[in-house]
């Protein structure tokens, strides 16, 4: 008796102090919440979004050292242990395109940086968030209208009130994304099916440079964006269990991409950012596959 008396207190006490980490993100200045900033670490595969309180957690972790990267934010690595942490991040000045001058007479002009290929009906869906980013490189022509006007891309969700996020990426020397060349938050939201958006960036002063620009597409692992889904003919996959049920999770929304693998697509995930050249990744773990092909993206340009 005292023997099954040791074990289940043996057995409480590893429930009751399995590790967990939490913090609250703030502006060092303001003090505001930092909201939907991704915390990472590219060891562990660790990729969360901070909620709209700028709170996230990390559990069954007694420590850990992640990257906190926030839109207007300098990226931060520090170490985290326990519960009640606030992180404090240091606001950026808005900055110009390190890559773009702009000389010439302004005129009423327009042109279409248009996607050749057709569009691939579904679209990429990622169990954790994830910034997709398509490559546009510079052309002779854009010379006479370097500014962006207008951003379509095309979404998919399959629940209302998904919210994403859309970056500009400045490009770096090495032909990396850079520096995110909006100076503000661009949080829209999705509802329930397909849909064409026409994003409006006439105010918004960013110009395409000589070495190209990167517009990307943010998902928000925060719980409104979860999606639970199993399927009959994955019934031999080795499925994480959600809730009781082996099954899949996915963030909302999905873009939908090209038909194609053009070479295009940056993935930002678990920290870093990576070319993604293959059409689909395959995890053998889960029996998942990835569909990684560009997001159907076009630009409208003007002066």
């Amino acid at each position: 008796m005292k023997k099954f008396y040791l074990t289940c207190f043996v057995l409480l006490l590893t429930v009751f102090c399995q590790g967990q980490i939490n913090a609250v993100l703030r502006d060092s200045i303001t003090r505001k919440s930092v909201v939907f900033a991704t915390i990472s670490n590219e060891k562990l595969k660790i990729s969360k979004t901070s909620s709209a309180e700028g709170f996230f957690e990390l559990l069954d972790l007694d420590s850990a050292t992640v990257s906190v990267v926030g839109v207007g934010y300098y990226p931060k690595t520090l170490k985290l242990a326990g519960s009640g942490n606030t992180v404090l991040m240091r606001s950026k000045p808005r900055r110009e395109p390190s890559n773009v001058t702009l000389t010439g007479k302004k005129t009423n002009r327009t042109g279409r940086v248009r996607t050749e290929l057709s569009m691939y009906r579904k679209g990429a869906t990622f169990p954790k968030a994830v910034v997709a980013a398509k490559f546009f490189p510079y052309k002779p022509k854009y010379a006479k209208t370097p500014y962006l006007s207008t951003v379509s891309y095309c979404i998919s969700s399959q629940i209302d009130n998904a919210v994403y996020r859309l970056h500009v990426f400045d490009v770096n020397p090495d032909g990396t994304p850079g520096d995110d060349l909006l100076p503000d938050d661009l949080l829209l939201t999705a509802e329930k099916g397909e849909a064409t958006i026409d994003a409006d960036f006439s105010n918004k002063g960013i110009a395409i440079g000589p070495r190209g620009i990167f517009i990307g597409i943010e998902t928000l692992d925060i719980p409104q964006n979860e999606t639970v889904y199993r399927h009959e003919k994955m019934k031999e996959c080795t499925l994480p269990v959600i809730n009781g049920v082996q099954a899949h999770r996915y963030i909302q929304p999905t873009f939908l991409g090209e038909a194609k693998n053009t070479g295009t697509l940056w993935i930002f995930q678990d920290g870093k950012w990576v070319h993604r050249t293959e059409k689909i990744e395959h995890d053998t773990k889960y029996g998942r596959h990835y569909e990684f092909n560009s997001p159907y993206i076009e630009l409208t340009l003007t002066n």
